[in-house]
């Protein structure tokens, strides 16, 4: 759909020019443009925004900020006049005059059919996403489904196949499927959204996080992310997944910059908040992760994932006491996380409860479930057992666990530093 407006031509596919000149608009600055264009002059809510250009996702206030300012930076560098209004605790609109092409008007039927699906589309999105919010097999089994039938429901919609690729990424981490088949998927969909749009950061950060965990093309996934996130700068996820993948490398500073962007993106998510917590232990910054995780419970106490993060720094400082009270709140909020699980597991070792950190160890060895064996090495080095700790972590590399990389920072195993097997675990 073409737009003629203030001297300015701009077509979703094509891009936007003012005279002879073409203006480069990342992926959330093109979106945002084509929804105010669409609205025709009327005012946009930034809710509005957030449902349309956002995906249903979350955004500060900032974020939507940077975005509004990026696109009229784009515009008035190429000598363009100012269109985009700002109206104060209102929302956005275009001040002049917006026609479309003869060929836009032309394809009405296509756009009306477009429009219909894509109302459809959004909401299995949605839901996928709340779904996976739930963390327990069967809501992200649910979850796939409904990401699954937007793609079947609308092929060319982009972001559908991006919310695919991120819960199969999800699947690989929690544990729900094997590793190397959830990674196969998500990589599938996120070529997907890549041959619908080049420049889709979400899609090219897990590709990225695909090379770099899963098929031991670090330099490629690196790229990869690198680029992902000067697509779109605005994006949590993407973020994440480079800080995993730097952390995987040993660059311990960059991973912290990237969890700390991801934060900058999104404070109000888990993953995120979990994530910087973390990369401060795994670089060795004990007290700063301490110190992180504590001031992000105290605002958030109900996240699974950082009373699991808090277990793991106290264990690390022999805080016994401290370890064990974080892992059981953890599976108390988050009863099915095998991740919280494993923890919970390692803290009742350290803590002497060597009964009940065999009662866990065997639901989560039962035959027939897939064995979080990463995880596990911690618990059973903590156990007196070396020779099985080594043995899991050898399972996990053959298994393409991406939990594996970051055991090579993590102090829980830092007995087996000088064993020869482990240096060579790395290789």
């Amino acid at each position: 759909m073409a737009f003629l407006f203030a001297g300015y031509q701009f077509d979703r596919e094509a891009g936007l020019t003012f005279g002879t000149r073409t203006i480069q608009l990342p992926p959330k600055e093109r979106d945002l443009l084509y929804f105010l264009l669409c609205a025709n002059g009327k005012v946009v809510s930034k809710d509005d925004v957030v449902r349309v250009v956002w995906r249903g996702g979350f955004a500060s206030d900032e974020s939507i900020s940077r975005a509004v300012y990026r696109l009229r930076l784009a515009m008035q560098t190429a000598g363009g006049p100012p269109v985009v209004s700002t109206i104060y605790s209102g929302g956005f609109r275009i001040t002049a005059t917006v026609q479309r092409t003869a060929a836009a008007q032309g394809s009405s039927v296509s756009a009306l059919l477009q429009s219909q699906r894509a109302s459809l589309t959004l909401p299995l999105l949605i839901t996928a996403r709340e779904f996976a919010a739930r963390h327990t097999p069967h809501d992200s089994a649910m979850a796939l489904r409904a990401a699954t039938e937007a793609t079947e429901l609308d092929p060319e919609y982009g972001s559908a196949w991006v919310a695919l690729a991120e819960l199969q990424v999800q699947q690989a981490w929690r544990y729900f499927s094997p590793a190397l088949d959830a990674a196969n998927l998500a990589r599938k969909a996120a070529d997907q959204a890549l041959s619908r749009d080049a420049r889709c950061g979400p899609a090219m950060a897990v590709r990225g996080w695909v090379r770099a965990l899963i098929s031991n093309e670090s330099e490629l996934g690196l790229s990869d992310l690198e680029a992902a996130v000067d697509m779109d700068s605005d994006y949590a996820p993407s973020w994440l997944l480079q800080a995993a993948a730097l952390q995987s490398v040993g660059k311990h500073f960059a991973a912290i910059e990237a969890a700390q962007a991801a934060l900058r993106c999104n404070a109000h998510c888990a993953s995120t908040l979990a994530a910087l917590p973390l990369c401060l232990l795994y670089a060795g910054q004990v007290e700063a992760a301490r110190e992180n995780a504590q001031a992000a419970i105290a605002r958030t106490p109900h996240l699974a994932s950082l009373q699991s993060a808090m277990s793991l720094i106290c264990s690390s400082q022999d805080c016994h006491p401290q370890a064990l009270s974080h892992a059981q709140r953890a599976l108390e909020l988050s009863p099915f996380c095998i991740l919280a699980q494993a923890q919970l597991a390692y803290a009742l070792a350290r803590s002497g409860q060597t009964d009940g950190a065999k009662k866990l160890l065997a639901t989560l060895t039962a035959p027939g479930a897939l064995e979080p064996s990463a995880n596990l090495a911690p618990v059973y080095l903590a156990l007196g057992d070396s020779d099985t700790a080594m043995r899991k972590l050898q399972h996990a590399k053959a298994q393409r666990q991406p939990q594996l990389w970051g055991m090579r920072f993590d102090p829980r195993l830092r007995p087996l530093h000088t064993v020869r097997a482990f240096a060579a675990l790395w290789n």
